[in-house]
């Protein structure tokens, strides 16, 4: 029987091994001292200019580098705040089980749009049922699955219909799934930067549904202010949407000099931008970074919080802090109906303690800026009716400020349920590595993946990737799982790296993550990778094997067998007890045949669904036959209460696959004598199925 692998998500068991501490913060805690923003200003944008992919030609430009250019990289404000107390908040750690795993079509890693001289790359994707869109700071890619390049153009060409300039930075993309539409941003700033000019955008893109190839609407939106007589010029921008709205947020700085001057958001109404016609534009001023930097509106894909969209951002405020800020954009509905003003709301919410990251050292001996100082990607989803709000960033290692790791949160912004915070650690048995640069992406049902960089003296700059199970403790994810490594020990563009990562979940199953990054290449220039991976546990991810052939040892069959354990029908297999020493026993052998890829699996699972007809005092003895060490290892006993669903992950599943491919499993049930005589049960096995994950 091919078991619905993604069924049982939500139910079930899971041994797990070598835990961390991983308490997080409990229902209720936390937020506190909002604050509201009213709109600055609400009107009409301009109206779209189109152009078609299919007047490139050739359609995959040859993009030749230039000279060096480095994009901007304005700092936050500076951080002196009072150092918090350490509150009892505590970051959940690593499982000592793999949580990622890239053994799966499409199990594909593939070079992005290719080097150019501006640093950083900048690197952002999206995916829909076919397609994906990657962007840098010069280019624009389309790619199928497969890794093959079906168009690739330099921004500034592709925004030339709308007036686009020879300095653009900061893409961001992402794919609706409720319009089934890729969108995409960049930031637009000819001179700003440089000190001159009052002249500062976004230009956005929307595509044709269902696929990136045909024609686009274009669009250039202001994003210059003048507040307090000073000129200001928009950066770093934030880029999320929601059923109703495509929200842009940016870290704002004088044109001339001078440190921070505030955040912007806009919220864009989404149909008009898909219509082409002039977006109906809200714009929210906050004219601090105190307390907030670098807001990240959430990539919301369920459509039942319309009239609501949140956001998150760090404390801008303190080195060290115990809070994040949560974002709500709310009156959402009332705004793109024409009938109200949206608002805008943030809040303190309680987190573990965190010092920002600092820069840290290559295998050249270089400094990599790890952008420490806020956070990095943000998402929404609504999973059997709670709220998730994810983010990541990376923070400073309690025991060293020279060194990263990854921070990682799901909140629950109502404050209904439990939040949970983890933290990635380096491998310690490296005392020189560090973590950096995440992003976050949640699959359609709750499990979580990270994507990240890792270096050291010894290592220049690995792509890691990881993940978590809805099912596994609180604040915990597996083992990190190395991508792709650089082939150089040094790196034209130090100190830049990122600026950041993107990716999205894959519809065509709800829960393969796709994701880019980027990594060093032979002539020490930076590469971009996009790649597949999953993750969760092997019962969430794993390929389903049935049972091959079941013997009855102890018992009575009296209806059903092999096929009914095979079928998805509900039919069952009934076996009767008999008499044994000591009492009453049903006891049957269960074999598996694996294909031969799976010999040398990263996890093993075994998922046997039983419906048990038994009194009080039945117990079940579940065990695996260890091929190492020639005995029967006994992995679960347990007394049996009706209907009982069995989960079990197994720490080294290679001991348990024979030099043939088969697993076989022991089942015992057990009813001890009671006075004189064990008394007869019956058990009904439902299914039988085991889930394998193999090595890429």
């Amino acid at each position: 029987m091919r078991v619905n692998v993604r069924s049982i998500v939500s139910s079930g068991a899971c041994l797990v091994f070598g835990l961390l501490p991983m308490l997080v913060g409990a229902a209720g805690a936390g937020k506190r001292d909002t604050t509201t923003v009213a709109p600055l200003a609400v009107g009409r944008g301009p109206v779209a200019a189109q152009v078609s992919t299919f007047s490139f030609f050739p359609q995959i430009a040859q993009i030749k580098p230039t000279k060096m250019r480095e994009h901007p990289e304005e700092k936050g404000p500076p951080h002196l705040g009072p150092i918090p107390e350490p509150n009892s908040l505590v970051a959940g750690g690593l499982l000592n089980v793999r949580r990622a795993t890239r053994g799966f079509a499409p199990k594909i890693t593939f070079p992005g749009p290719p080097f150019t001289f501006d640093c950083p790359p900048d690197p952002c994707m999206a995916v829909n049922s076919r397609f994906i869109v990657a962007t840098i700071n010069t280019d624009i890619g389309f790619y199928d699955k497969q890794g093959n390049n079906l168009f690739l153009q330099n921004f500034f060409d592709f925004f030339a219909p709308v007036g686009a300039t020879v300095f653009q930075s900061d893409p961001k993309v992402f794919w609706d799934p409720e319009t089934d539409r890729f969108f995409v941003e960049i930031l637009d700033v000819p001179s700003g930067f440089l000190g001159t000019g009052q002249d500062s955008h976004i230009e956005i893109g929307v595509s044709p549904a269902g696929t990136p190839i045909g024609v686009w609407n274009l669009y250039k939106i202001d994003t210059f202010l003048n507040e307090s007589s000073t000129d200001l010029w928009s950066d770093y921008p934030g880029f999320g949407y929601n059923h109703d709205v495509v929200a842009t947020s940016f870290n704002m700085f004088p044109v001339s000099t001078g440190s921070g001057f505030g955040v912007q958001v806009q919220l864009i109404r989404k149909a008009d931008l898909i219509a082409g016609v002039a977006p109906l534009i809200a714009q929210f001023f906050n004219p601090d970074f105190a307390p907030i930097f670098t807001v990240q509106p959430a990539m919301t894909p369920s459509a039942s919080n319309s009239d609501l969209m949140y956001g998150l951002s760090v404390d801008g405020t303190a080195n060290s802090s115990n809070n994040l800020y949560v974002h709500k954009f709310i009156n959402l509905d009332a705004f793109v109906g024409g009938t109200g003003n949206p608002g805008w709301q943030f809040s303190t919410f309680a987190v573990p303690f965190y010092t920002l990251a600092p820069f840290i050292i290559e295998a050249d001996g270089n400094i990599v800026e790890t952008l420490g100082d806020r956070l990095l990607n943000c998402y929404y989803r609504n999973i059997g009716g709670r709220d998730h709000l994810y983010g990541t960033h990376d923070i400073q290692i309690p025991t060293d400020p020279n060194r990263s790791m990854v921070r990682w949160y799901d909140l629950d912004p109502t404050l209904t349920f439990p939040s949970m915070a983890g933290d990635v650690p380096p491998d310690p048995n490296d005392p020189d590595q560090s973590l950096y640069m995440p992003a976050i992406i949640p699959d359609s049902l709750g499990d979580v993946g990270l994507i990240f960089t890792r270096s050291s003296k010894h290592i220049m700059a690995d792509t890691m990737v990881t993940g978590r199970s809805i099912r596994d403790p609180a604040g915990t994810m597996g083992i990190p799982v190395k991508v792709v490594g650089s082939q150089s020990d040094f790196y034209e563009c130090e100190p830049r790296w990122g600026d950041f990562f993107g990716g999205g979940v894959d519809p065509a199953d709800g829960f393969t993550l796709w994701a880019i990054s980027m990594t060093v290449d032979q002539t020490s220039a930076w590469k971009t990778y996009v790649t597949s991976w999953r993750a969760g546990s092997c019962f969430d991810i794993g390929d389903p094997f049935d049972a091959t052939i079941i013997q009855v040892l102890n018992g009575q069959n009296v209806t059903g067998g092999l096929p009914q354990i095979q079928a998805d029908d509900g039919d069952v297999m009934s076996i009767d007890s008999t008499n044994v020493k000591g009492g009453r026993a049903v006891t049957v052998l269960v074999r598996y045949g694996l294909p031969a890829a799976y010999t040398s699996a990263d996890s093993l699972c075994i998922g046997e669904r039983l419906i048990a007809d038994a009194p009080a005092g039945v117990t079940y003895f579940l065990n695996l036959w260890n091929n190492r060490t020639g005995r029967w290892d006994p992995l679960r006993q347990r007394p049996m209460n009706g209907r009982a669903k069995i989960e079990i992950e197994v720490e080294h599943p290679a001991d348990y696959i024979s030099s043939s491919q088969e697993v076989r499993m022991l089942l015992r049930f057990f009813n001890p004598v009671r006075r004189t005589v064990g008394q007869p049960f019956t058990v009904a096995i439902d299914e039988s199925t085991i889930f394998a994950l193999k090595k890429a």
